[in-house]
């Protein structure tokens, strides 16, 4: 079983959602669970997508902040009931439920994957590390975070970079002024994309500042920030209120939610990612994957995966002009552009494909067994 947060699109559960989709089922029969109640038509689709390709599928129906025992009461009950030999945890709050369910549940191993360099405490891995069998690390920066400021000994982590199937990514056959129509830009336009869950953890900010100065130069650009706007209604607001001031609401587009991301890159120009934090970015994956060339802040594993100059371009985190000047050199440059495109492209293929990452879980659960 796989403990996640939500059925959402977050980068945690993408990577979840390909696990049990492409693991052998001769070897494993497999289990997903939610912290809490499915939100919207997105996540619905997906739990009973799930539900059709043989993966049983679950809900604690955790309010946020509430009833904490009565969760880890009702996942006991199904760890138990449905006889799960393996459970795996994905984030903080799956972790933390998790854990004491097992326990509670005398359930023979338990994974943990630390999917981020941000948001965990050492004072809870003291106590959770005794109940975790082993953690999996997102990437090398991880794994480093993990040891050095969570104090879990290096020995009991394994690294497992994270993947996407490049195959849903490229090539992808749309009508692009059919898709900008949709997403309300006009045809023949440059298109600057940012995905991820709109928090200020994202460095949304920044890039709203970058994105004046790129228009002043190159205003045929428009801008698409792709991504759920209720995780933090505070950062959504204050995105909207920067793009109204600018005046710039016909040039920047927050989309929301969306499950075409593979056709929003293929309509793509450049892909940003302006975090003040990352783990392995599922996001910069697919956007590799799609041939886009990236402009990344140097956060995270971003550093892993991007090699400045050659497969992408890196920047400092909350620069906006720097973060600005890059996307400028690639719409000026459309040759370097599609060079690094290209050279993205063939980085994901080798070194973060998903029928690796799915091996590399059999293979882990296999030798614990």
């Amino acid at each position: 079983m796989h403990l996640i947060n939500s059925y959402s699109l977050a980068g945690a559960e993408k990577l979840v959602f390909d696990i049990v989709t492409g693991i052998d089922k001769k070897k494993f029969e497999v289990f997903v669970c939610s912290m809490g109640n499915l939100k919207d038509k997105i996540e619905e689709t997906i739990f009973y997508d799930l539900k059709e390709k043989g993966i049983k599928t679950f809900m604690l129906g955790k309010p946020q902040r509430k009833r904490r025992l009565e969760a880890v009461l009702k996942l006991r009950r199904l760890l138990q009931e449905n006889h799960v030999t393996i459970l795996h945890t994905h984030c903080q709050s799956p972790d933390f439920y998790g854990k004491i369910a097992a326990f509670l549940a005398r359930t023979p191993l338990v994974f943990s994957t630390i999917h981020s360099v941000e948001g965990y405490h050492a004072i809870h891995e003291s106590i959770l590390n005794k109940l975790t069998t082993r953690y999996v690390a997102i990437s090398e920066t991880v794994k480093q975070y993990a040891v050095s400021d969570l104090r879990i000994p290096s020995g009991k982590i394994e690294v497992i970079y994270n993947a996407v199937d490049a195959q849903k990514f490229s090539p992808i056959a749309v009508d692009k002024n059919a898709k900008l129509q949709e997403l309300g830009v006009p045809s023949g336009r440059k298109i600057v994309t940012a995905i991820g869950t709109i928090h200020k953890i994202k460095g949304h900010i920044y890039l709203i500042e970058a994105a004046e100065q790129v228009i002043k130069k190159f205003p045929d650009t428009h801008f698409l920030i792709v991504g759920d706007t209720s995780a933090d209604s505070d950062s959504a607001g204050r995105i909207k209120e920067m793009v109204n001031a600018k005046k710039l609401q016909d040039r920047i587009i927050l989309t929301g939610k969306r499950t075409d991301i593979p056709e929003i890159l293929s309509v793509t120009d450049i892909f940003v990612l302006p975090s003040l934090w990352e783990g392995l970015p599922i996001a910069l994956l697919e956007a590799m994957a799609s041939g886009v060339p990236a402009v990344v802040t140097n956060v995270g594993s971003n550093a892993e995966v991007v090699t400045d100059g050659v497969n992408g371009f890196i920047v400092p985190p909350k620069n906006s002009l720097f973060l600005a000047q890059r996307i400028e050199k690639l719409l000026a440059d459309p040759q370097k552009a599609n060079t690094l495109g290209v050279e993205g492209q063939k980085k994901v293929k080798e070194s973060f494909g998903m029928a690796q990452l799915v091996q590399k879980h059999e293979q882990l659960y296999l030798r614990h067994f």
